[in-house]
């Protein structure tokens, strides 16, 4: 396990004059954001979350955090042998050094700086990084290391070595305890190789609450959607039983899965083995209300946190257990902000701003955009850990 805790780790980063600038810049967007939310507020507008019909969500300063990034390719530019990262080392295809691994850092710390500008972040759970030393430089190596940001990392058995990490600030939430969650082991079934699921359990330091946060990057479709499509079931099912399992000892944690779930809410290889619904859904049940609230269930087809070829598909999403959703009902967003976007020149409109198309080399963030929800919680005396 890696967690981050040395705020004076050794890295290599640029010049603290070069960091100081970038600083500078991340705090006056900061100002112009609060300007912004403080304006809408006296206009009656949003500061620029959409839930799945597209209308605004007021702002709120007690509200909290909490999102997920597929973060496409974070590899630390150096060979590792045990696993297939070639690719992503000065002398691979990739040609994937120093220079760009930087880059990419301090791109990846933008959409940090902007997320946290408009509400206060207290996690971001990540896809796709291949190890410690990554997260390490990526904390250290950017302005994350003023805010003394950490993160908790297991390496998986992942055959490319792409992980699953949770980026936390230590002053608004402690973690209590973390492990991973194996998937494809499961007896009596095909065994295959791919990424843990991190399950973590933490402490909200201003009002007490415990979380129980699952960071999930399920397998993918390469292959073909029906031919891996058990492998996914495996996934979910793996999930599944991880949440069943704390809320058979307390009924009203708190659970928040989010990450990379490679199929939409309304397949079936998610909907049969998490059980879940979506919102509106929820909101309508009565008797024997299903446990679990898919919050990305209820958008438009057209949104989506992924592009391939002309197709928006929302694969990133958000699920909760039914108590963290009856305290406030909290709904999801799609952090889609221009920054992160570019002009589709092939398949038209927009898509994400990707560090590599193909074998190209483009600079840009990942392939994915971000996903997240705004939680306003409160002290919860009965939902908090025995230690």
């Amino acid at each position: 396990m890696s967690v981050c805790q040395n705020s004076q780790c050794k890295t290599k980063h640029a010049t603290d004059g070069d960091q100081l600038k970038i600083l500078k810049k991340v705090q006056k967007m900061k100002i112009r954001s609060i300007g912004a939310t403080l304006l809408g507020g006296l206009l009656g507008l949003s500061a620029g979350l959409t839930d799945a019909s597209g209308k605004n969500i007021p702002a709120a300063t007690d509200y909290h955090r909490i999102a997920f990034y597929n973060v496409e390719n974070l590899f630390y530019p150096t060979r590792d042998t045990a696993i297939l990262d070639e690719d992503y080392t000065p002398g691979g295809s990739r040609h994937w050094g120093w220079q760009k691994f930087e880059t990419k850092c301090h791109r990846l710390f933008k959409v940090i700086a902007a997320l946290d500008a408009e509400t206060p972040l207290l996690c971001l759970g990540l896809a796709e990084v291949e190890n410690g030393r990554a997260l390490q430089q990526f904390c250290q190596g950017t302005p994350l290391r003023y805010d003394r940001y950490r993160f908790v990392h297991f390496d998986s058995p992942d055959r490319r070595g792409i992980d699953v990490a949770l980026l936390y600030r230590p002053d608004r939430l402690e973690i209590l305890r973390a492990r991973p969650l194996p998937v494809g082991q499961d007896s009596g079934q095909t065994r295959f190789c791919t990424r843990d699921i991190l399950s973590v359990q933490a402490r909200v330091l201003t009002t007490g609450d415990t979380l129980y946060l699952f960071v999930v990057h399920f397998p993918s479709k390469f292959g073909g959607a029906l031919a891996t499509d058990a492998r996914r079931r495996q996934a979910g099912s793996t999930l599944r039983r991880a949440m069943d399992s704390l809320r058979a000892v307390c009924p009203q944690a708190k659970l928040i899965a989010m990450g990379d779930f490679n199929a939409t809410a309304d397949e079936a290889a998610l909907q049969e083995s998490i059980g879940y619904v979506g919102a509106r859904t929820a909101a309508a049940e009565t008797d024997n209300p299903v446990p679990y609230i898919n919050l990305m269930a209820d958008f438009p087809p057209e949104a989506g946190s992924h592009k391939y070829r002309e197709t928006w598909s929302l694969i990133d999403q958000i699920i909760v257990s039914r108590s963290l959703w009856n305290g406030g009902r909290p709904q999801a967003a799609i952090f889609n902000r221009d920054f992160l976007l570019t002009d589709d020149k092939t398949y038209f409109g927009q898509k994400p701003f990707r560090t590599f198309v193909g074998p190209q080399y483009h600079g840009g963030y990942s392939d994915h955009l971000p996903v997240y929800i705004d939680l306003r919680l409160s002290d919860a005396a009965a939902n908090r850990p025995t230690r």
